[in-house]
């Protein structure tokens, strides 16, 4: 009887760890930037799997309040880059999304929320390594670039690569997020690209007057499965 009783709570064991397996999307970082006596500016985040299965990534939905809890602005539709694919245990995706409404000019922002939603997926993706840094001349100056460089080590042409980069300042808060992507463009094995992301005039301008300094780069290049 012990030996069926310590099988029996062997199962439930096992039962109870297989039922509680599972991909769980947490936005772990998060910037609203509106710029100062204007109507519009960027919402940033990353969001990361801290589940323990692979989970499809949907859409997002960031809604601004004001001081009396009215909305300002909401946002649908809102996307990683790249979109809905399938994030691995641990591992993570940015956003970017450009706010442009008139409700934004001269509004006093109490608070933002931002949420995204698990989906059914089997569109993946692959890491490639990749080196990044940034230059960034100053406000007046159009040459404020960050740059990511990679290298094709397979045998055979790639299409279909995303490249992201974020800059964090130095206390850690995220502050410019941008993509781009080699869809009609093929890297040829040992071929190595390196891609240049834009920080508009207008973000530096927004850095220079809130006293925020660019510390450090976090940059991805991923080969996505079309």
């Amino acid at each position: 009887m012990k030996k069926i009783a310590a099988l029996l709570i062997a199962m439930l064991c096992m039962i109870s760890v297989t039922a509680s397996a599972e991909g769980k999307l947490k936005v772990v970082e998060k910037n609203l930037i509106v710029y100062a006596d204007d109507d519009n500016g960027y919402f940033y985040a990353r969001v990361e799997n801290v589940g323990d299965e692979a989970v499809g990534v949907d859409s997002g939905d960031l809604v601004v309040f004001s001081d009396d809890d009215e909305i300002i602005l909401s946002s649908a539709y809102v996307t990683t880059s790249p979109s809905y694919v399938v994030l691995q245990p641990g591992d993570y995706l940015y956003v970017q999304d450009f706010l442009w409404d008139s409700a934004l000019k001269g509004a006093a922002i109490a608070d933002y929320k931002f949420s995204v939603s698990a989906r059914k997926s089997d569109r993946a993706f692959e890491k490639v390594h990749c080196e990044a840094s940034f230059e960034l001349a100053g406000t007046d100056s159009f040459d404020n670039y960050v740059y990511v460089t990679f290298t094709n080590t397979l045998d055979k042409p790639l299409y279909d690569f995303y490249i992201v980069a974020a800059l964090h300042d130095a206390d850690g808060n995220l502050i410019f997020v941008d993509s781009s992507s080699l869809s009609n463009v093929a890297v040829h094995p040992g071929c190595t690209v390196t891609a240049k992301l834009y920080v508009d005039r207008d973000l530096m301008e927004h850095y220079a007057k809130n006293g925020i300094v660019p510390e450090s780069v976090d940059a991805m290049v991923l080969h996505v499965d079309e």
